[in-house]
């Protein structure tokens, strides 16, 4: 049986041979990211070669509960579709979400080189890096929240509470830690402090 399509996703390599039903996983692979296997049977199942088989996989979940936290993707293979690992010794994992098939068959090819790991998980779910998890809202709040701490930070300073930066005034300059007020009028009218 040969390989009729390749897919490569986030540089790595997922062949589909369409008679065989088998997605063969590269070599390279270690963990297997069930969200870059959906997108890569998503791209084959849509290509020239694959547009005329069956449907390979269905996959539900992604449902996201609030900023950057989303449910597990579950991935269920049709028919007779099984992942095939090239690898020849070690273990290959499923991560990012469940893998299996939808007659209940163990979703791998037998290959006793192989150590498979796949935990599933009924509910799980993904935190995206790089995100906070707060709501755009929620995190508009924390910025003005940390613009009013530097400012009472600042009016803790100028008024000589913190011991730590000394307030220093002279007739034309007051001074607190990295904070600087020029001082200018004639002392008894007007007198304007200008930050500096």
């Amino acid at each position: 049986m040969a390989v009729n399509y390749t897919a490569t996703i986030n540089g790595k390599t997922y062949g589909f041979d369409f008679e065989d039903q088998r997605i063969d996983i590269d070599s390279s692979v270690d963990v297997l990211d069930v969200v870059d296997l959906y997108e890569a049977i998503k791209d084959a199942q849509s290509s020239p070669a694959g547009i005329v088989y069956d449907t390979i996989a269905d996959a539900e979940g992604l449902a996201s509960l609030s900023s950057g936290i989303k449910t597990y993707l579950t991935v269920s293979l049709r028919t007779a579709w099984e992942v095939n690992t090239l690898k020849t010794s070690g273990k290959f994992e499923v991560s990012g979400g469940n893998l299996i098939r939808a007659d209940g068959a163990d979703p791998f090819r037998d290959n006793s080189l192989i150590t498979y790991i796949a935990f599933l998980s009924q509910a799980g779910i993904l935190a995206e890096t790089a995100t906070s998890g707060l709501t755009p809202s929620e995190s508009a709040q924390l910025a003005v929240i940390a613009s009013v701490q530097t400012l009472v930070d600042e009016l803790h300073k100028l008024q000589g509470l913190d011991a730590s930066n000394p307030m220093t005034v002279t007739p034309t300059a007051r001074t607190a830690g990295a904070i600087t007020q020029a001082i200018a009028g004639d002392g008894e009218t007007t007198t304007t402090v200008t930050r500096q």
